[in-house]
């Protein structure tokens, strides 16, 4: 049976998952560094990364270091991961203030590495069940969703406004989100629950999906 651990980072409430079996196997969603996060990661097997923003990587070199678990992420996100600009960390702390929500931690330049690139519809099996690497950029253009057997773990492709509606994506990558993401979230089940970067998952039945073009 699996289960899925839920840990929120001090940067921005970003959510950190844990998907792991009752042998103790397990793989990582967007590590962050917190004490809890990184003793319930040990053991991972795999670090899956859905972009490059620092409150999604934070983790990254501590848990890989700590576990030897390759990390795993699409091509774009893969060359930002070194550029403290471009993922975000040597600005972090002014833009969480920025955002209403102030870090207590200083943030420095930080930077990462992926040990694997993945790509769109990319397959592989961990202890029997299936992960899918799915492109949906919307929050980015180099977003990736990770389908884990009928769980989907989105990043912040996918995030629920304070309205209780799917939060609006970002007007660069309004064509991406209406080309690319849109069809494949409409094709999945509606009883799929998806797990996203911030917030509480829900199921995407529940959601209206247009609603990040309006």
């Amino acid at each position: 049976m699996i289960k899925v651990e839920h840990i929120v980072s001090p940067y921005l409430s970003s959510n950190m998952y844990i998907v792991s079996e009752e042998s103790g196997s397990k793989v990582i969603i967007d590590p962050c560094d917190t004490c809890e996060a990184v003793a319930a990661g040990k053991g991972a097997e795999f670090i899956f990364l859905t972009h490059e923003h620092f409150d999604h990587i934070s983790g990254t070199n501590l848990l890989a270091e700590q576990t030897g678990a390759p990390v795993l992420c699409g091509d774009i996100c893969a060359k930002r991961l070194s550029d403290p600009v471009l993922n975000g960390s040597r600005h972090f702390n002014a833009f969480a203030i920025l955002r209403g929500q102030p870090c207590t931690v200083r943030v420095g330049d930080f930077c990462c590495s992926a040990d694997r690139i993945v790509r769109h519809d990319e397959k592989l099996i961990w202890n029997g069940h299936s992960v899918t690497f799915l492109y949906t950029p919307g929050h980015l253009d180099s977003c990736f969703s990770i389908l884990l057997d009928s769980m989907l773990f989105t990043g912040d492709t996918t995030i629920i406004g304070t309205d209780g509606k799917l939060a609006k994506c970002d007007p660069h990558y309004t064509n991406m989100y209406r080309e690319h993401t849109l069809p494949l979230l409409e094709r999945l089940p509606a009883d799929t629950m998806v797990y996203p970067g911030h917030g509480k998952p829900f199921c995407i039945g529940d959601i209206t999906l247009m609603d990040a073009l309006r």
